[in-house]
């Protein structure tokens, strides 16, 4: 770009030189043709000298321009456009660093939210696993405790109906005894037969109550 500027801007000086010279040759001509006496000369001739003249004042002017002003105008020109182009692309690897960095983001992101859906999942896969086994364990527990009970029921029944038996039989070797040892009255037999009717009485109520304690 710096090329075609500087060629660019040796076009229009070239041209402006030109210009330059062309009228100053017309000037010349004009000069040389008033100065001769009654003389006229035309003024699209070629003139020699004066067209030497021209060509060697277009290189003084030519090459003076080049270096005290084309110069520097350029070089300020191209160091301008030298930071722009360096702006730009100093802009373009933000902006491209920029992205990289924002779809980096995004992946975590997206990997996180993952994650965090997955840990959520398997914690609630494992708190129903663990209700299930608290459950389970706890029914088995339950029901071990009911066959226990029901077994210390069953042999507190046995006991007390092993010793309500005992009472019974002691009661009727007590009544065979007294039977034999004297002849009974019908106030004996009654009197006996309360008796034996409230000791059985007695012995029930106290197998009820070691059962029911048991």
């Amino acid at each position: 770009m710096g090329g075609t500027m500087l060629g660019r801007f040796s076009v229009m000086a070239v041209l402006c030189l030109a210009c330059l010279m062309a009228g100053f040759e017309s000037s010349c001509l004009a000069f040389a043709a008033g100065a001769e006496p009654g003389g006229q000369r035309d003024i699209f001739g070629f003139a020699a000298d004066t067209g030497l003249w021209a060509l060697v004042l277009f290189l003084i002017l030519f090459f003076f321009m080049k270096k005290m002003a084309w110069g520097p105008m350029l070089e300020g020109l191209q160091k301008r456009e030298e930071n722009i182009r360096k702006a730009i692309d100093e802009a373009d690897a933000a902006r491209l660093k920029s992205q990289k960095l924002q779809g980096e983001l995004d992946e975590k992101l997206r990997n996180a939210g993952d994650q965090i859906r997955q840990m959520i999942e398997e914690a609630r896969k494992d708190g129903q696993e663990l209700k299930d086994s608290m459950v389970t364990k706890a029914r088995e527990e339950i029901a071990t405790e009911k066959q226990r009970l029901q077994k210390e029921m069953q042999l507190g029944q046995d006991q007390a109906m092993k010793e309500l038996l005992t009472k019974v039989s002691d009661l009727a070797l007590l009544i065979s005894t007294r039977v034999v040892k004297k002849s009974l009255s019908i106030d004996d037999h009654k009197a006996l037969v309360s008796d034996c009717l409230r000791e059985l009485d007695k012995y029930q109520r106290e197998g009820e109550f070691l059962a029911g304690a048991r």
